[in-house]
């Protein structure tokens, strides 16, 4: 009985306690952890040094090149091309003829008009004859009038003296009124003469005007490049009929091509002041540079015209081309150059003070390009000074005290010597 309580219940036990004893001893012999080393993070960033400099913000302009000496170039009058010594495209000296019309038809007409004048010229010859032969006739009648009045004061005194017939005196009336009809009428004729000369003469005005035409039409039958001109289009071939006003070639002078740009209203008084200045912006696009000749008397709610006109290589501009432009308005003093990445909200950047992050509040005034192509985001701010170093890695987390490491000077972003004005 005892031995069998024994194996029941003391076994256990002693079962028991050497499971404790050796929780225990595992429990003693583990090894010892180190409580956790907390370390603040450091970013890795790049940064660039201030150099506050005088920069011209920019504005993006896209720009159509126009002619502004275009001409056109018509038919004077009915005629048939003859020759045609130009193409499209082709550079043409002064006073080289382009096309020729068959002088024929001009010739004819000029002939004509030639013609009209002689005959009004004999009419007027005509005319200064019978004048003369009437004015020499009114004389005479005047003067047989004079007598038939003497006559009349004769009859009148003798009629007094009881010497004449009332019949005398009736007749010497009638003789009188009959001379003064005929002085009237030879008066009369005189003024027509006069009336009708001057009508000849009215178209003999009209005839040499025409005739002057005719001349000028033979003259522009074959048209010339006044100065050295580029041919823009010749939509006529040899034999073909023309009618007076149909287009026979049209050029444009090259010196004369100008880039006509929509520029922003909020930028019309700033560079309307430079123009007065004498100091007109330049842009610049197509490895060429432009200059600010002038602005739109009008504007509209999209903006104001503005004409650039290019400073060289007009060979590469061609009517119709577009353009996109950069125009360099008047510099800001200080600017400062920074790549986008720099700028959070558009309104700050950071700079590295003692390994941390600072921001900085900065006003934007516009953006750069240099003449490498880097874009640039000028800012202006009283807080930055030279040798400053600007964060330019953008970090979406970033905030002031925020622990970098620098990396160096970024030279991708380093700011190139910008243009200033």
């Amino acid at each position: 009985m005892n031995s069998r309580l024994l194996r029941q219940w003391l076994l256990p036990l002693i079962l028991l306690a050497v499971v404790v004893l050796l929780m225990f001893w595992l429990l003693s012999s583990k090894p010892e952890r180190k409580p956790p080393k907390l370390t603040e993070k450091v970013w890795q960033v790049a940064v660039i040094e201030v150099e506050p400099r005088a920069l011209s913000p920019q504005l993006r302009l896209y720009g159509l090149v126009e002619a502004e000496d275009h001409v056109r170039v018509t038919a004077p009058a009915a005629g048939e091309v003859a020759e045609v010594l130009v193409r499209s495209g082709d550079r043409v000296e002064a006073g080289q003829t382009l096309l020729r019309l068959s002088p024929v038809d001009f010739e004819l007409a000029l002939r004509q008009r030639e013609a009209d004048i002689a005959d009004l010229r004999a009419q007027l010859a005509d005319l200064d004859i019978r004048k003369r032969n009437e004015s020499r006739a009114l004389k005479e009648e005047r003067d047989l009038l004079e007598l038939a009045r003497q006559n009349l004061k004769r009859v009148e005194r003798l009629q007094k003296n009881r010497l004449s017939s009332d019949s005398a005196i009736s007749d010497a009336r009638e003789r009188v009124g009959r001379q003064q009809l005929a002085v009237i009428a030879r008066e009369q004729s005189l003024q027509r003469l006069e009336t009708q000369r001057q009508q000849i003469e009215a178209r003999l005005q009209r005839a040499e005007a025409q005739l002057e035409q005719a001349r000028l039409n033979l003259e522009r039958s074959a048209p010339t490049a006044p100065a050295e001109v580029l041919v823009d289009e010749v939509p006529v071939s040899p034999g073909d009929r023309l009618r007076g006003g149909d287009l026979m070639v049209s050029w444009y002078r090259p010196d004369s091509l100008r880039v006509k740009a929509r520029l922003p209203l909020a930028y019309r008084e700033e560079l309307q002041r430079a123009l007065s200045t004498g100091a007109a912006p330049v842009a610049r696009g197509l490895g060429l540079s432009f200059r600010l000749e002038r602005l739109a008397a009008k504007a509209s709610l999209a903006g104001i015209d503005g004409w650039l006109r290019p400073q060289s290589g007009v060979d590469r501009l061609r009517p119709g081309m577009q353009i996109e432009l950069l125009l360099d308005r008047p510099p800001v003093e200080r600017a400062i150059a920074v790549p986008a990445s720099a700028l959070y909200d558009e309104s700050r950047l950071f700079r590295v003070v003692d390994g941390r992050m600072q921001s900085v509040a900065v006003r934007p005034v516009g953006f750069h390009v240099d003449d490498s192509g880097r874009h640039w985001r000028l800012v202006e701010s009283d807080r930055l000074q030279p040798g400053d170093r600007v964060v330019v890695t953008h970090l979406p987390n970033a905030s002031d005290g925020l622990k970098v490491k620098l990396i160096g000077v970024d030279e991708a972003v380093a700011p190139a010597s910008g243009k200033g004005d």
